[in-house]
């Protein structure tokens, strides 16, 4: 019963070490600050704002690279991060006509958000 104990034992402390040795994951966050309020309907001539937060979980510095694309606004920038620092980055857009579309936020690490909207006068 001792022996049992002891394997049982030795058995946890090894898993134990195994998971505090094992690298941690490391993956980046893409989101929308609010999404209940993002311009989904949008008067011409209207200023309308969003933003959206980039999180860095990697291990070290990361640059980053994002685009914005739309009908409305076409950006394509890059900042830095730090292992668990982020940034948030916030946006106007403006219609001149009647119609719809999207806009489309993408990371180089291919993660990508997006909001539709609709133009009315």
């Amino acid at each position: 019963m001792k022996e049992a104990i002891i394997i049982i034992s030795l058995v946890i402390i090894a898993f134990l070490i195994m998971q505090s040795i094992s690298p941690k994951e490391t993956f980046t966050e893409l989101y929308f600050n609010n999404p209940e309020g993002l311009p989904r309907i949008i008067k011409i001539n209207e200023t309308n704002n969003f933003s959206f937060t980039i999180v860095s979980h990697e291990k070290e510095q990361k640059q980053y690279a994002y685009s914005i694309t739309s009908e409305l606004i076409s950006e394509k920038n890059e900042l830095s991060l730090a292992p668990g620092e982020n940034a948030t980055i916030s946006r106007s857009i403006m219609a001149k006509e009647i119609g719809e579309g999207n806009v489309t936020i993408s990371i180089d690490s291919g993660q990508s958000i997006h909001f539709f909207y609709y133009i009315f006068e």
